[in-house]
């Protein structure tokens, strides 16, 4: 639809290619399985660029939270923090690196899935400096969990409650305040007038 767009609105290059091919034979690189590879291809290249940043700043931080997709099978979300020299000045970048499927929700298992993942890219777990997941026993527990399994094999790796999830709880404990909860109304009016 984007390419037809795009032909649409004055690319006569694409409309031309569009229309020629149509008539002529099936390369028109539009079915869905061209547009999946694509896909695909595009995501590989941005996390190989990614990757490289990684490498390339020396320390990172792991951030991940496991979760059911809509056809209910668990998927762990694998994200970076690292600091971005690239541009020339220093950025704290949190970059999204993939989902991986997960068949064993365990604690064992799931620090293993990150190790491993994380390993596959060919980053050095020894720059591994810091850890951020939710507050569920599984993944922050003190004991047997992600973050404990995880820091006892690299020491450096320090735990940070993500903080993502810390103002969530912070918000939703809070709406139960009245004055509150009509405060974060009148933000929330506010941001979609000036989206407007």
């Amino acid at each position: 639809m984007l390419l037809r767009f795009r032909a649409r609105s004055g690319d006569e290059v694409l409309k031309n290619h569009l229309l020629t091919q149509s008539t002529h034979t099936r390369a028109m690189y539009t079915s869905s399985v061209i547009q999946n590879e694509i896909i695909e291809l595009c995501g590989s290249a941005i996390q190989e660029e990614l990757i490289g940043r990684v490498k390339q700043s020396g320390f990172f931080a792991v951030l991940a939270d496991e979760t059911q997709d809509v056809s209910r099978h668990e998927q762990l979300s694998l994200c970076l923090r690292y600091v971005d020299c690239s541009s020339g000045k220093a950025l704290i970048r949190e970059d999204f690196l993939e989902f991986v499927h997960v068949s064993d929700v365990t604690a064992a298992a799931l620090a293993s899935t990150i190790m491993q993942r994380l390993k596959s890219f060919g980053i050095d777990l020894k720059n591994l400096v810091g850890q951020g997941y939710d507050g569920a026993a599984v993944m922050s527990g003190r004991l047997k969990g992600v973050r404990t399994i995880i820091t006892n094999k690299y020491p450096r790796a320090q735990f940070v409650h993500c903080a993502a999830h810390t103002l969530n709880l912070v918000l939703a404990h809070s709406c139960q305040i009245p004055a509150i909860r009509n405060c974060i109304g009148t933000i929330k009016s506010i941001i979609n007038f000036f989206r407007q």
